[in-house]
């Protein structure tokens, strides 16, 4: 057993090299590091070592992954594709408002079919090994309105699952979950994903993230010509900055095309006077 007095710096160094060779992310092993630089920070407080050792070891950096949307044809294959399957709704709405898989933790009480919208209140988490309901973060809880089709989607999807019940009947466990699994408990992410991969393969189409879905939103709201700041509602960012940073290239496309408008209304061959006579000047009488 080691002490905290015989922790050294290349000790936590091993440590977080074991735990990146077993797999786990860069941002899961930096939240280890922190958890133990603050230990030691606690333990430096009360005298029970002369230093933080873990100061001395750099956190693995986390590295950006490139956003990969599907293109339009490929995200109206999908939804053609999905047409009349039971997750069909779940697909309208990442395409369409770019939900994570928080949509899994949506509730029927959380859909306004009068004023189609979906409430985002709470996500659904895999912890300690078991599927939970968690607080998401504070800028993560908004309502968004739907487009028409998907409210359309929504209406279709909730008599479907009338009729799921009817059919499962005593092996239905009823949470009121939007997008639940075939017996209406929470629907495991990874079915979700298995899911996705079978439509896209069908289709043949390069594997996507479920993730990618919501890139895919944003890129079609951009290229709509919808603000920076209003994707950034709707994807419930919590700064314009990482919606920026995220879309910059596409956003930049989207100006382009805005600004290249301008030729029409102020270029030289746009600025041409009408070629109108000036009046004759009255002659004033001798």
């Amino acid at each position: 057993m080691i002490t905290l007095a015989q922790l050294q710096p290349a000790m936590i160094d091993d440590f977080i090299n074991r735990k990146l060779a077993a797999g786990l992310s860069a941002r899961t092993v930096q939240y280890l590091h922190g958890l133990i630089r603050n230990s030691l920070n606690q333990a430096e407080g009360w005298g029970l070592v002369a230093r933080n050792v873990a100061k001395l070891v750099s956190a693995p950096k986390q590295t950006k992954k490139a956003v990969q949307p599907l293109q339009p044809d490929e995200a109206r294959k999908l939804l053609d594709i999905v047409e009349g399957d039971r997750l069909e709704a779940l697909y309208s709405v990442a395409l369409s408002i770019g939900l994570r898989r928080e949509a899994l933790g949506l509730f029927w009480t959380d859909f306004d079919d009068r004023e189609g919208t979906l409430s985002v209140k709470r996500a659904l988490q895999r912890v300690g090994g078991k599927l939970k309901f968690t607080e998401p973060k504070r800028d993560s809880k908004r309502t968004i309105p739907l487009p028409g089709f998907a409210v359309k989607t929504m209406l279709s999807h909730r008599d479907r699952q009338q009729q799921e019940k009817v059919f499962v009947g005593d092996d239905w466990r009823e949470h009121g979950l939007i997008f639940p699994s075939n017996i209406g408990t929470p629907l495991e992410p990874r079915n979700l994903l298995r899911h996705l991969h079978a439509k896209l393969k069908a289709l043949k189409i390069a594997r996507h993230r479920f993730h990618d879905l919501r890139h895919t939103a944003a890129s079609l709201l951009l290229a709509q010509g919808v603000t920076l700041h209003e994707v950034k509602e709707i994807l419930g960012h919590s700064q314009i900055s990482l919606t920026a940073n995220l879309y910059g290239h596409t956003y930049a496309t989207v100006m382009r095309s805005a600004v290249d408008k301008m030729e029409g209304v102020l270029s030289p061959s746009a600025r041409v006077a009408p070629s109108v006579a000036p009046s004759a000047l009255p002659v004033k009488p001798s």
